[in-house]
Parts: C-alpha cells; sequence; structure tokens
C-alpha cells in the first residue's frame, strides 16, 4: 500500500516510509475471490497505434489483421487490481495510534467476502472494519480485549447496532436509592446551612444514575483484569510443559476466584519464568568468559 501522506519521518540516512504491506492469505488452495468488485478504472488507450491498422486483403499476418480498440480490448468493469494501492492516511478523533483507512480494508472485503458473508477481526481496535462490513451489506465479528477499544467501538454510530452489549442491570433498587437521596440531601444542606433552602433536593434517579455509571466502570475493572491474567496465563503456557501448567492451575483453584488474584497470580509466574531465564544467560556467558 502507498500512502501519499506518509508520517514524516526525520531520518538523513534512507529514504521516507511511505509504504505499508497488506498480505492476502488463504487456508485453502480454491478459495473465493471476485475480482469485479474491485476492478479499477482503465486510465490508459494503450498507446496512439491500437485500434489505427486498417484491415487490409494484401500481406499476410499482423499487415492483414486490424488491432482491437481500446474498448474492445479492456474488460467493461476496468481493469484488474494492481498489487500497488494508493490509499492516504485518515486522522481519527478517538484514542487509538493506529486506525488503518477505510479505504483500505474496503477491498479486502469486496474481494473476499460474498454479499451477506460474514468478516471477522480478532483485533477489532476502534472498530473500522466493523463500519465497513455494515456498508459493504456484509456482517462483521469484532473480538477486542481492550476495554477502551471496545468503548470506543460502542461511539461509531454505524456500528452500534452491529454491537451486542451486555444487558444493563442497575447496582441499587429504588427504595435504596430514595433513602440515599434523602441522606445525602441532609447531609449537604447541614454543611451549608446558610443556603439550605437554595440547595436542591438529591432525586433517586440521579442515586441511581451514579450507582449504575459505578457498577459499568467496576464491571470494565474486571473484564480487564481477567483478560490480563488470561494473557499472562497464555505466555507462561506457550514456554512450560503442559504438566507444569496443568500443576499452576491447581495452584491458582487454590486461590480466590476474584480477577484481582487472578491477574496478580499469572503475572508472577510470568514474572518468575523471566527471571529464570535470565540467570541461565547470565550464567552461560560467564561460562563463555
Amino acid at each position: 500500500m502507498e500512502k501519499p501522506n506518509p508520517k514524516p519521518e526525520s531520518v538523513q540516512n534512507r529514504p521516507t516510509k511511505a509504504h505499508e504491506s497488506i498480505f492476502l492469505f488463504s487456508a485453502r488452495e480454491q478459495y473465493y475471490y471476485d475480482v469485479d468488485a474491485i476492478r479499477e478504472p482503465v486510465t490508459s488507450t494503450g498507446g496512439a497505434s491500437f485500434g489505427k491498422q486498417r484491415h487490409s486483403t494484401e500481406g499476410t499476418g499482423a499487415q492483414s489483421r486490424r488491432l482491437k480498440s481500446a474498448a474492445e480490448r479492456n474488460h467493461p468493469l476496468g481493469k484488474n487490481k494492481r498489487s500497488v494501492w494508493s490509499v492516504p492516511v485518515r486522522s481519527f478523533p478517538g484514542a487509538h495510534f493506529a486506525v488503518f483507512p477505510e479505504e483500505l480494508i474496503r477491498p479486502c472485503i469486496l474481494a473476499g467476502c460474498r454479499p451477506g458473508g460474514t468478516v471477522l477481526d480478532p483485533f477489532a481496535g476502534s472498530g473500522t472494519t466493523g463500519v465497513v462490513a455494515e456498508e459493504l451489506g456484509r456482517n462483521a465479528i469484532l473480538i477486542e480485549l481492550n476495554s477502551m477499544y471496545v468503548q470506543m467501538q460502542k461511539q461509531r454510530t454505524k456500528v452500534q447496532g452491529a454491537l451486542v452489549s451486555q444487558p444493563a442491570v442497575s447496582g441499587i433498587d429504588e427504595e435504596r436509592a430514595a433513602r440515599i437521596a434523602v441522606k445525602r440531601t441532609q447531609r449537604i444542606r447541614e454543611k451549608a446551612p446558610l443556603f439550605a433552602d437554595q440547595i436542591e433536593e438529591i432525586t433517586a434517579e440521579q442515586v441511581k444514575a451514579a450507582a449504575d455509571r459505578h457498577a459499568e466502570a467496576f464491571a470494565l475493572c474486571v473484564q480487564d483484569l481477567q483478560a490480563r491474567g488470561d494473557a499472562f496465563r497464555e505466555q507462561v503456557r506457550l514456554v512450560v510443559s503442559k504438566e507444569a501448567i496443568a500443576e499452576l492451575d491447581a495452584q491458582r483453584a487454590g486461590l480466590p476466584g476474584t480477577p484481582e488474584y487472578h491477574a496478580d497470580f499469572w503475572r508472577l509466574q510470568w514474572q518468575r519464568l523471566e527471571t529464570a531465564n535470565a540467570m541461565k544467560i547470565d550464567s552461560g556467558l560467564k561460562k563463555t568468559e
């Protein structure tokens, strides 16, 4: 992919990087590929001499044939898409530093997914794949561990309908919210008796809204800690034996099941492995000396 407006680089010993590589992989030898969906407009007639030779009864071979015109030679939908795509970099208002342009993902979806099919993005980020899939009449499954990016996806109006959110569960009932509202109002007025008459009463709806926001924020923290613990466990699993990971799982099962314990336990195991590996490397270097 060519970037006409690449990020400036303060380099003096090489050209500024103005391209990115895009890999199109397939799990099978025979795969779906819609060549017509991503054809490019024809911008060249192929030279001044094409189509100008007239048929002649004299001579043989090329001299007696009339070459086809540009309109006759080219496909009516355009030419086959080239391997170099020119895609300008776009800005994104959200807090994500690596959002790719919609123009980049559009040809991949058009060529590789049938209309009405499903696109899977295991690293959804800000949800650009879901936005483009929605526009092109495809379904999308977005997977993202970072809860901040999930919230970012929900704010993009084009994918709000495609996202499946957890049902909102209030963290407090009406009766308790009313009691808390009365007590909070009373305490505030007691702290400012001169302005007690001017202080508006806190309502049960306000208390419930604040409790719901707190519950939602806490749920996101729980999800984030669980995801961190899972990530550390996966790192550990990749470098230890099956027996070792089974033993660690048994140790973890004996601890409280909270996400804080989960994240901290597997973080500690990974740090121990890194420390042991560093000691082995250091020991090996000393032996070579």
